[in-house]
């Protein structure tokens, strides 16, 4: 097998061969770790089982060597009694004696080896016949191991013998133990150490760290060694009397383990040829995989750089070689893809690029002959906006470049056979002579005709036709059909989606009118030009006034039809180079790109409030309103688009307060009384924090015995720099500011409060009457607020009354009128106040629940001139309302005749400075009466 580093030059060669020698590896140490552990184990065992052995048969044999010594014992005392002495001694002991009446006689050896009392008194051992020989064990340097036996007595004396036996006797001869073995006696039961030739170090751990103490075989560090050790118990009690003793094998774990020592030198030899061969065999196996891999890889690489025609050979008869097969037939097919997709990428880029859809049809026609192998192909393109016209683009793939075009007119029943269900449609030549679209392909000779209906959204955009001189090719060609017409549907739904999104981003949806975005774009690039050729422009802000009325009368869908009348009428009076653009609500712009002359400007203005203050016929009811127009000019009245749209509004606001129905062109001081408004408004918010507000009342007297029937809670504001501020200024910036909610609530507190402590007992009317804020009225907790203040004053519900506008009611009659009936059940009553100034009709006054209807001052100029329609007016009003069952109010009254007058007309209460000025609460009682 030869093996090259070829197939390892790749990175994933590389990560296989390491992954497949660490699969290798793995197992191989695991085994010869577990193969040295379970070795080791086994060795240990047998050399603990070898050391145990050998521990048992030194401790039979030392058994026998006592016995041996007890019978010497027994001869020799018995030849001392006969002699007196021994002369050679015995070679089991050391030093022998006789002990008789407590004297001792040494019958061989040292003398200092044995007491010189006897060992042991009488003991019973040695006094049971028969006696029994008794085995006195002590380590070596404190007495030895000595064998005691009884005699007979003499002249009653008790007598003993007495032999100190020879350790290396007793323990038996270490030359002749195993190899590397060492023995030690030790006394079983309190583990002292009695003998332990050649391990000093035994001696030394004895000595520092208590007697050894072994419960199993097993190993223990001994003197810096690691050493097997197992041992033997000796019962001695069944031979002598004594305790039992204990044999301790000792041997080097280096010794032990030397069974085991040429398989420790073998093992990581055989983990090493056992990887080597692994290596080897993972590199075979790399070979066969990589050099597949590396020809795939080279033919993606190839047609990734757009050689579609690249094909590998791989022969191994694998999966590889399936591979490879699998391979060569997608790049076949992506071929052919990339070209469609050529295809298709280029009518998207015609479709972002093009000024209309004909192109982009064209263009696509012009490349269909790259991946067809079709005849002709036409594209019949149906105009959104015009049912009944579709334009049809035909072209021979013969011929790509020449592509003719035709306006065509399908009927209904041609477009309906397009627009089915079916992904394809097939026609032949006769059915395709019959089309009015069909005589174009059929000049050219065309007999037969596959079509894909272009859709998108269920909406059938266009119609793609494949045409062939004979019989179709086949599936190939109608899979590239239906790829087509499905990117030209979304290619032609995109181009009106975006078409869509740009009209709705820059017009308005109601009016069709371009947006504020659209007119702001037009303004800038307008003020661009005629800067640079120094000319003027204007602009119009336009209000449409009383609007409002409109939508709370007869709701917004009628508002909205009469906002498109009016965009209309724009048309009707501007140039065409003019723009006019929806600003918001009932708000427009105009933009008129020539302003040289100022009185042309002015006709225009008034031609746009005539025309938009016509009629409007709106659902079968006539609708009135008024412009209100503001002009500002370029470059006079600002520079930039900012400041002209600043400068008309506030032109517009001048033209509102100066009467409506009419056209201002800006000056500088308008943008003193907006800087103003917003100054009033600002110090308002401080007005309400720092007490600056406070109340004053004006009376409103029973016309029928001059009593004080109410007063009005009227809020003024004394300002710590400007005095006493009118109330014309300051209450409309509390609505536009939203300060009109807090400040309610404290009025209404406050009014409360003053009723009951501030009013003098003699003057103090029947009710209070406090004026309500539609934006107040509408809050959500209104009515709990309302509640909330009765209780915390203490004021009865029956004194307050409440003042709401007719107009208030008008924007949800339902929800007003049950909140209306809320109040009065917490017992407050409630009046309408400036009645006949909007859209006023007793029929909806009969249903709402207001007890009291205050008629506008408006009525009250000219009532004093006998037969004037305004008396007339004035006693039709207050008659039907006291029809209605209501208490009326007539406000405004200035002179003594007109308050004669009405008191003939039987108004209940009056109201105007000609009675009493607003004043501080103790001087209501001063009002004149009538």
């Amino acid at each position: 097998m030869r093996l090259t580093v070829g197939p390892f030059r790749g990175a994933f060669a590389r990560r296989l061969f390491l992954r497949f020698l660490l699969a290798a590896f793995v197992p191989v140490v695991a085994v010869a770790v577990l193969a040295w552990f379970n070795t080791t184990r086994v060795v240990a065992q047998q050399a603990a089982q070898r050391l145990a052995n050998d521990s048992q048969n030194q401790g039979l044999d030392m058994l026998g060597r006592l016995k041996v010594a007890e019978a010497l014992l027994i001869r020799i005392a018995e030849d001392s009694a006969e002699r007196g002495h021994t002369e050679n001694g015995a070679p089991a002991f050391e030093a022998l004696a006789l002990y008789s009446g407590g004297e001792r006689r040494m019958l061989y050896g040292d003398a200092q080896l044995l007491p010189v009392s006897p060992p042991e008194a009488a003991p019973s051992s040695l006094a049971r016949t028969p006696p029994r020989t008794r085995l006195l064990a002590q380590p070596l340097n404190e007495g030895g191991l000595v064998m005691l036996r009884a005699l007979t007595r003499v002249d009653g004396r008790p007598r003993m013998v007495a032999g100190r036996l020879d350790p290396d006797y007793v323990i038996g001869n270490a030359e002749r133990w195993p190899n590397d073995t060492r023995f030690c006696l030790v006394e079983q039961q309190t583990q002292r150490m009695l003998d332990c030739p050649d391990l000093q170090s035994v001696y030394d751990q004895r000595i520092q760290g208590g007697p050894i103490t072994l419960t199993a075989p097993g190993r223990i560090p001994l003197a810096g060694e690691d050493t097997l050790v197992a041992y033997w118990d000796v019962f001695i009690p069944s031979h002598f009397d004594g305790a039992s003793w204990r044999v301790v094998g000792f041997k080097p774990w280096a010794a032990a383990a030397r069974p085991a020592a040429t398989f420790y030198r073998l093992l990581p030899f055989v983990v090493l040829l056992s990887l080597i061969a692994a290596g080897m065999l993972g590199m075979s196996q790399i070979r066969r995989v990589s050099d597949p891999l590396r020809r795939l890889r080279g033919g993606v690489q190839r047609i990734a750089e757009g050689e579609f025609a690249t094909r590998v050979e791989i022969d191994s008869a694998d999966e590889f070689e399936e591979l490879g097969d699998a391979f060569n037939t997608m790049a076949k097919r992506l071929g052919t893809q990339f070209h469609t997709l050529d295809v298709l990428a280029a009518t998207d880029r015609g479709i972002l690029t093009s000024a209309g859809a004909d192109t982009v049809v064209e263009n696509m026609l012009q490349s269909l002959h790259r991946i067809m192998q079709a005849d002709a192909a036409a594209i019949l393109l149906f105009d959104p906006d015009l049912a009944q016209v579709a334009h049809l683009h035909v072209v021979e793939l013969a011929r790509p470049d020449d592509v003719n075009s035709y306006r065509v007119q399908p009927g209904a029943a041609e477009r309906a056979a397009l627009d089915t269900d079916e992904r394809l449609a097939y026609f032949d030549g006769d059915a395709l002579a019959e089309l009015s679209y069909g005589q174009p392909l059929r000049d050219l000779n065309i007999d037969r005709v596959t079509v894909a209906p272009v859709r998108e959204h269920g909406r059938l955009w266009a119609a793609l036709f494949v045409g062939y001189r004979g019989t179709a090719t086949g599936a190939e060609d109608e899979q590239q059909a239906l790829a087509v017409a499905d990117r030209l549907a979304v290619a032609l739904a995109a181009s009106r989606r975006e078409k869509e999104l740009y009209r709705q981003a820059h017009y308005d949806g109601l009016t069709g009118l371009p947006n504020r975005q659209l007119f702001i774009d037009r303004l800038d690039h307008q003020i661009a030009l005629a800067a640079g050729v120094e000319q003027s422009l204007a602009i119009m802000f336009i209000d449409l006034d009383h609007f409002k009325n409109v939508n709370d009368s007869v709701g917004h869908s009628a508002g909205d039809a009469l906002l498109v009348a009016a965009a209309q009428r724009f048309a009707e009076v501007l140039d065409d180079m003019d723009t006019v653009a929806r600003w918001g609500g009932d708000e427009f712009v105009v933009l008129l790109p020539r302003a040289e002359d100022v009185a042309a400007l002015d006709r225009c203005a008034r031609r746009l409030i005539e025309r938009l203050s016509e009629t409007y016929l709106i659902n079968g009811l006539e609708h009135r309103v008024s412009a209100s127009i503001g002009l500002a000019l370029f470059p006079a009245d600002g520079r930039d688009a900012e400041a002209l749209l600043a400068h008309a509004d506030a032109a517009m606001y001048q033209a509102k307060d100066g009467g409506r129905g009419r056209h201002v062109f800006f000056e500088k001081r308008m943008n003193e009384r907006v800087r103003e408004r917003v100054q009033i408004e600002a110090e308002l918010r401080h007005a309400i924090d720092n007490e600056e507000l406070f109340l004053q009342f004006q009376p409103l007297v029973r016309m029928h015995d001059g009593g004080l029937g109410a007063v009005e809670a009227l809020v003024r504001w004394r300002h710590p720099e400007r005095g006493i501020v009118p109330p014309g200024l300051f209450i409309p910036a509390l609505e536009s500011s939203g300060l009109i909610v807090a400040a309610g609530a404290w009025i209404l507190r406050q009014a409360c409060h003053q009723y009951l402590h501030a009013f003098p007992a003699s003057a103090r009317p029947e009710r209070i009457a406090v004026n309500v804020s539609p934006k107040q009225f509408w809050t959500e907790d209104f009515v709990d607020m309302v509640e909330r203040t009765l209780v915390q004053t203490g004021l009865p519900g029956e004194r307050l009354e409440l003042e709401i506008t007719e107009n208030l009611l008008l924007t949800d009659m339902a929800t007003a009128s049950a909140r209306i009936r809320e109040l009065n059940a917490l017992g407050v009553r409630m009046s309408m106040d400036d009645f006949g100034t909007g859209y006023s009709s007793f029929s909806y006054l009969r249903q709402l629940p207001v007890q009291t209807v205050k008629i506008d001052r408006c009525f009250v100029d000219g009532i004093e001139t006998p037969g004037s329609d305004a008396a007339i007016v004035m006693r039709s009003l207050i008659d039907m309302l006291h029809g209605l069952g209501k208490i009326v109010v007539v406000e405004g009254i200035e002179t003594a005749e007109q308050l004669d007058l009405l008191k003939r007309f039987g108004c209940d209460l009056a109201q105007g400075f000609y009675l009493s000025r607003p004043v501080a609460p103790d001087e209501v009682g001063a009002y004149l009466r009538p």
